[in-house]
Order: C-alpha cells, then structure tokens, then sequence
C-alpha cells in the first residue's frame, strides 16, 4: 500500500490539484494494475488519514508543493553564507 500511496504523491504533483476522492481512485487503479486485481484496497477514510500523516494537509497549490519537494531533496541542512568570509553583525569584531 505505501508503494501506491508514494506512487500517487509523485503522480499528483505534476497533475491540477486533487481531492482525496480522486487520490484514492488513483490508488485502487495502482493497485490493481500492478499487483493482482483481487487484491484488497484500504477504504477511503483510511487511505485519507495515511495520506494526512504521511504528506500533510495538501492544502498548498501545486507549484509550491513542487518547489517544496525540490527545496528539501537538495536540502544540506546547513546555513548559507554571506560569501565574504566576514561576520556580518551589528558590532565589529573585537
């Protein structure tokens, strides 16, 4: 199931924005074409809440949801400098 939801998520995020009912048809398609057509699908509510916890709200317009995604795959998690090798604070060095 978590293959499907992460499917969807890099789906969805080049598509118009889309309701959890569309998100979860899209998951029942996946399911299904990929694995076995018998193959049991979680409900709605369940696949709603799983999609909340795992990728938030979803209440921000694609572009930046896009932006979001790119920013965090190259995220460093370092500060950027000033690129002069100096401080930049309000007092001069001592």
């Amino acid at each position: 199931m978590r293959e499907a939801l992460f499917a969807v998520r890099q789906e969805s995020l080049h598509r118009s924005k889309l309701s959890a009912r569309d998100r979860e048809r899209l998951v029942h398609q996946y399911v299904r074409e990929v694995f076995d057509p018998q193959e049991p699908v979680h409900s709605y509510e369940t696949l709603r809440v799983t999609w909340r916890e795992l990728f938030g709200a979803g209440g921000g317009q694609q572009a930046s949801v896009r932006s979001a995604a790119a920013v965090a795959a190259r995220a460093t998690g370092r500060r950027a400098s000033t690129g002069n090798g100096r401080r930049t604070g309000r007092h001069p060095p001592t």
